[in-house]
Parts: C-alpha cells; sequence; structure tokens
C-alpha cells in the first residue's frame, strides 16, 4: 500500500510538475470544497452477515481539497451513508414534542452511518478541461442499527470496515483568474472486500 502511494505521489509530481503550471489563475496552492453523490456496494455476504443491503447511497459527501502545483491533490473529507436495515428491531416509545407528545407508539431502527477519510493523488491532462484522476487513500467507516432521535432506545454496533482503497476517473475543470471549478465521475476499489466499489459525482470548487 506504502509503495502504490509512493508510486502514484512520484508520477504526479515529477513529468507533470515540469510542465506549465502558470497557467491564468492557477496558484501553486489551492484550498477548496466541494459535495459528492456516491453508489456503494457491499460483499453481499458481509452484508447478510450483518443484516443490511448490499448497496446503498452516500446522500451527503463534504470534501475539503488541498491542491498543489496543479497536478497534486491532498483530499480530507466526511460523508454520510444511507444502507436498508435488513435486521430491523421494534421499540415501544412516547411521543416528546408535537400534538402527539406524550402518547405511546412502536419506532423501528435504521442504519445510521458516517466516514472520516483522506487520500492523496494526481490528475493527468487529457485536452485543456479534461483530465485523468488517480488517487488512493483511507476510509474509517462506523455504523450502527438504531432509532433515531430517540435518547433512551436501543442501539447496536455494526462490524463493518471500508478501509485502504484506490480511486480513479475523469475530472472536466474551469480556470477562473481566481477560481477551478471540477466536476468528478469517479470509481473506488477498496482493498479490504467487505465494501467492494463506489461510483461517485462530484462537484468541486476551490480558490
Amino acid at each position: 500500500m506504502k509503495n502504490l502511494i509512493v508510486f502514484i505521489f512520484l508520477f504526479s509530481s515529477t513529468g507533470l510538475l515540469a510542465q506549465d503550471i502558470e497557467n491564468a489563475g492557477f496558484k501553486n496552492v489551492h484550498f477548496g470544497f466541494g459535495m459528492a453523490l456516491n453508489l456503494e456496494s457491499l460483499d453481499k455476504e458481509v452484508a447478510k452477515e450483518v443484516g443490511v443491503a448490499s448497496t446503498g447511497f452516500t446522500l451527503i459527501d463534504f470534501r475539503g481539497r488541498l491542491s498543489l502545483f496543479k497536478y497534486v491533490t491532498l483530499d480530507l473529507g466526511m460523508s454520510v451513508s444511507q444502507f436498508k436495515d435488513k435486521l430491523p428491531f421494534e421499540e415501544a416509545v412516547i411521543y416528546t414534542s408535537g400534538q402527539l407528545s406524550g402518547l405511546p407508539t412502536t419506532a423501528k431502527s435504521e442504519i445510521v452511518s458516517g466516514s472520516l477519510y483522506y487520500s492523496i493523488g494526481g490528475r493527468v491532462p487529457l485536452t485543456d478541461r479534461l483530465y485523468l484522476n488517480a488517487n488512493v487513500g483511507e476510509r474509517r467507516y462506523s455504523a450502527s442499527r438504531k432509532i433515531p432521535e430517540c435518547t433512551d432506545c436501543n442501539k447496536t454496533e455494526i462490524d463493518l470496515k471500508a478501509g485502504s482503497y484506490l480511486r480513479g476517473g475523469l475530472s472536466w475543470m474551469t480556470f477562473e483568474e481566481t477560481t477551478v471549478g471540477e466536476l468528478d465521475l469517479l470509481y473506488t476499489y477498496y482493498f479490504d472486500k467487505e465494501f467492494i466499489s463506489s461510483i461517485s459525482l462530484g462537484l468541486f470548487v476551490y480558490f
């Protein structure tokens, strides 16, 4: 894994950096942010074992980016995923607010999950606007089965790991005087095999 990181870093920061990095509006260092929508897939046997659907969505994926010398990127991010609960539990609860406050009801559990991740990599220009992306990273994933908005209900931790990954794809970029815009279509492959892959569409702006 370390060798792969070193390879991509050297690949993206040697010959490419010798090219003209003084394009109009592009500083050596850019800070930015973005959002992405992901379609994720889990190993079917693992998903069955922990009682969740083998496919899900990441509806919120906020990513901060440090862009170095135009072709090297370092991303730090957090995301919230949604997988259907295949082994939900029910629990008696009481409304604590609204018009039904004080009345009993029954609530069903859901999967609540989130991630923190980082990646480093580079991009190769195919045209003036179209770039080929490649990066490697690590994702820390946590999930639990619980009833949302219930403070005293049961909660079960779900043993799922995302781990290290390799991500590649295409980026369409626009360069303005002080701003860079980027639209990404990326495929992610996970090495640890519990998460298999994801496809993401992201939009980023950095300054």
